[in-house]
């Protein structure tokens, strides 16, 4: 029985064949359903993994799949890759943001500040952060989420 929706948080980045996974999930969401994914940001400045789109053969990977930390981490997907592998899967991406500063997820020490930073500061940097160009936010904020419904 096919699922209205399906909430994947966190997942993708670890396996080694992302594309399969989505097509995956597109067998399991009814047509009209819904799934939300969330994932690190690969167009963050601070990404060093490489682009899936730029590896040969994932399938050197499966043996290093669903580590149970951050070190298990095998592909951080660019937004063009989750746009293009979404489509392919049968899926229509309805919604596509990146959010959450280094600031706020504790990147390149930042985390400190948030010991003294009033709470309106640091709400207002995340604001001003959010209305950034694309360009620029898309290389500044850590986490990705999207919505994409099964066609």
């Amino acid at each position: 029985m096919p699922f209205d929706c399906i909430v994947t948080t966190e997942i993708i980045e670890h396996v080694a064949h992302p594309d399969e996974f989505l097509n995956q999930l597109s067998s399991l969401v009814a047509p009209g359903g819904y799934v939300v994914l969330t994932t690190p940001n690969g167009a963050y400045f601070r990404n060093d993994l490489p682009r899936f789109s730029d590896c040969l053969d994932p399938s050197v990977f499966k043996s290093v799949q669903f580590k149970p930390n951050a070190d298990g981490h095998i592909f951080l997907l660019w937004p063009d890759e989750i746009r293009r592998m979404v489509e392919q899967s049968g899926f229509r991406l309805e919604r596509y943001d990146v959010f959450t500063t280094p600031l706020t997820n504790g990147h390149v020490k930042l985390e400190l500040l948030l010991w003294v930073l009033p709470k309106r500061a640091v709400f207002a940097i995340q604001g001003l952060a959010a209305r950034l160009p694309d360009a620029i936010r898309h290389r500044l904020m850590v986490q990705t989420s999207a919505r994409f419904r099964r066609v």
